[in-house]
């Protein structure tokens, strides 16, 4: 799948190139956990597009993906926003779009959104801070990781800031 970062928001292209660089260095370990790969251009022409905006005025969501059955995604980027968060809400959206485009899926009970239940975690990569997964173990009760960087003990469970929707 190919995502299209669209960039309108006051963070520098060069910028937001060094985010699509360190994503796509942890890729490979996204796709062995999930088994779905994914590329990211800037300002391209790809079908499902990330678009990143600075914030004006109030807004209810920072960053969602998937919406009325389209898939895409968006990222508000407030002015006060350290390089840290933007670069974790866009790879947060990014795994999240591979994994569930639609945010129609659900394993069982949980809605497939790989990133909610360890939201506040996050690694370093070249200097970027890249938003931490579940594996799908953590839905199906298998054996651990349960999460990329191995911090969760338990499936199921959620990690300190994270949360996850169910099944309505």
């Amino acid at each position: 799948m190919e995502i299209s970062i669209v960039n309108t928001s006051h963070i520098s292209d060069s910028q937001i190139q060094d985010i699509i660089s360190a994503i796509h260095m942890v890729m490979p370990e996204f796709e062995k956990d999930w088994g779905i790969s994914g590329k990211l251009n800037l300002n391209g022409t790809s079908d499902i597009k990330l678009y990143l905006a600075t914030l004006k005025g109030r807004t209810s969501e920072r960053a969602f993906h998937g919406y009325n059955s389209v898939a895409y995604g968006r990222v508000v980027i407030d002015h006060k926003d350290t390089s840290e968060l933007v670069s974790r809400m866009i790879s947060h959206e990014v795994f999240e779009i591979l994994a569930n485009p639609l945010t129609d899926k659900y394993i069982g009970q949980f809605e497939l959104e790989v990133c909610d239940p360890v939201s506040a975690n996050f690694f370093m990569v070249s200097g970027v801070a890249i938003a931490d997964w579940v594996t799908p173990t953590w839905f199906n009760c298998g054996r651990p990781p349960y999460d990329h960087m191995s911090i969760l003990k338990k499936p199921r469970i959620v990690g300190d800031g994270g949360y996850i929707r169910v099944r309505p």
